[in-house]
Formats: structure tokens, sequence, C-alpha cells
């Protein structure tokens, strides 16, 4: 098995596990934003000591500063996008069209803007997936969701902004690809930071400390701790397989994370299914076999 699909399907499992929690977290009505920022600063902790322990942050060059700052911005916007997005959406339509809209725009940008070339099975891997929201979408999906324009319109700002920050972090990791570790740390302390901020905006500045306290349950900090080592296992060995592959096929094949939450959401919360998501699923599988070619 090539290295670069190894470590796309490593990326996917954790990242499809990251996801779920930040279901559980909608469900259980944690603010979203605590949870996001005190998982980041899990990531960025794990990813800091490691680091310090082996190349140390001494030789972390100035541009992998850059280009995380920009990452950690794009990054913020993504992870809160979605999350309004759950609001609106089943997991079930949500999470099969961020797999989809996102890989196809990651896979525009890396022909016109990194000049990949994509193989024949590739782009049918791709066409496959595009199939995908035609097995999704219905009328009686229009009735099951609170707001349907609006989570699609939330979807679409969270694949946007995502395919953006993947054509930009698979760029640098190319072209310095002892990047990966200290990208994906940085990344995610800033996100910590930005998530901190938007929590504070929303509340008066008297009532930060009195709306934050009742979250910071046992439970509630070891979903983070848990939350923050997916996060981290997912976006380091994403990087890894960039760093391997061509953007647009390892997007593809790490975006198949959503098979994960999926599942897990209509098995823990019974949210809809039918014969047409498992056909999803399996032309999902399909695409991910072609892809791996």
């Amino acid at each position: 098995m090539a290295d670069w699909f190894l470590y796309a399907l490593i990326s996917a499992l954790f990242a499809g596990l990251h996801t779920f929690a930040l279901k559980i977290s909608v469900e259980k009505k944690y603010d979203t934003y605590l949870l996001s920022a005190v998982s980041s600063f899990v990531s960025f902790a794990g990813g800091a000591v490691i680091i310090a322990f082996t190349t140390g942050w001494a030789n972390v060059e100035l541009p992998i500063y850059l280009f995380a700052s920009l990452g950690g911005v794009l990054f913020t916007i993504m992870t809160l996008s979605r999350m309004e997005g759950l609001k609106f959406l089943d997991s079930a339509i949500f999470f099969p069209l961020y797999k989809v809209v996102g890989p196809a725009l990651v896979a525009l940008m890396a022909i016109f803007l990194l000049h990949e070339q994509v193989g024949t099975f590739e782009v049918i891997g791709i066409a496959l997936s595009c199939a995908v929201p035609l097995l999704l979408i219905n009328h009686a999906e229009h009735r099951r969701q609170n707001n349907l324009r609006l989570g699609l319109i939330f979807m679409t700002i969270a694949t946007t902004v995502s395919a953006i920050a993947a054509i930009m972090n698979a760029y640098v990791v190319n072209v310095m690809a002892s990047a990966a570790l200290p990208l994906a740390t940085i990344e995610n302390g800033l996100t910590g930071i930005f998530t901190v901020l938007l929590f504070a905006r929303k509340h008066p500045a008297k009532e930060l400390y009195h709306q934050a306290h009742p979250h910071f349950t046992k439970r509630f900090m070891l979903m983070c701790l848990a939350n923050g080592a997916f996060q981290m296992i997912s976006s380091y060995t994403l990087f890894l397989a960039f760093a391997a592959g061509s953007a647009s096929v390892t997007y593809s094949v790490a975006a198949h994370y959503i098979i994960i939450p999926v599942l897990l959401s209509v098995w823990f919360y019974k949210e809809h299914w039918d014969l047409k998501k498992a056909a999803a699923l399996i032309v999902s599988i399909l695409a991910l076999i072609l892809l791996h070619r």
C-alpha cells in the first residue's frame, strides 16, 4: 500500500471521529465555540511537545509560521461553518455533500493551480463521488431539515474554505516536507485562539466566567482531549499524504471520513436512513477503490 494512501486513510479515520465528536457537542448543547477552542489547544499542546523533543522549534522556518497563520484563519472559518450547518441539516445529508463538493473543488484547484495530472481511474473515482448528492437530496429531505437552504449555505462556505486550505497546505509541504508537523501544530493553536475570541465576542465580559465554567465538566474535558487528539492526528497525516501524493487524489481519499459520522449518527441518534443513503455509501466505497489504483 502506497504511503500517501495509508496516510490518507488514517487521516480519514480520525477526521471522522473528530467530526462525530462535534455532532455530539451539538446534541448535548455544549458551546461549540468553547469545545472547538479547548480541542484545538489540546492539539497544539501535543504537537508542540513533540516538536520540542524532536526537531526543535528553532528549526521551524518563518514561511511556515506565515502559511500556518493563514491556515488557522481558514480552519476556524471551516470549523465554525460546519458546526452551524449541523444545526440545520442531518449528518446523513451534511457530511456526504461536504465530502463530494470539497474533493471536486480541490481537484479543480490542483489541476489549474498546481498543474497536477489526474489519471483516468482517478477521474472516474471523483466523478462517482459527484453522483452521491443525487442519492441524498429529495423533497422528503427538505421537509426533514430545520432549514435546508441555510444549511446548504454553511456547507458551501465550509467546503470552499476547506478546499482553499488544502491546496495551500499541499503546496507548502511539497516545497518543505518537514513542515507537516509544525504546520498542523501552529494552525491548531491559532484556531484555538481565534475560537476563544469568537466565544468572548458572544458574551459580555462580566459573564465570560459564568458562561464558560459550567461547561468544564469531566465529560466535557474528556471529549476535548479525545477530540484534540483526533484533530491533530488527522491534520498531520493529511499533510504527510499531501507531501507523498497528489493533492486532488489524496484529498478525495481523505474526504471519505464522512462514512464514519454518518453511520455513527444513524446508530446513536436514529437519524434518517434509507436505501438511497446506503447506495450513496456504496458509491463512495467504489470511488475509494478507484482512487487507490
